[in-house]
């Protein structure tokens, strides 16, 4: 991941930092690192990347 933009160290901690990005709808992360919008099926540009214990959001 060349450009990180939030790390955190739970998956709950960064759907709750995504929100900042994101305002409008519920943001879902898939099992692909894919981020993306439950309610109209947006898919974001960034991704969300796990290794050991440490949860990074970017491109």
């Amino acid at each position: 991941m060349e450009r990180i933009i939030l790390e955190t160290y739970s998956k709950k901690e960064m759907l709750q930092g995504i929100k900042r990005f994101y305002i409008d709808g519920k943001w879902k992360i898939k099992e692909d690192g894919t981020v993306y919008n439950e309610v109209d099926g947006a898919v974001s540009h960034f991704r969300v990347e796990e290794h050991d214990g440490i949860w990074r959001f970017g491109k």
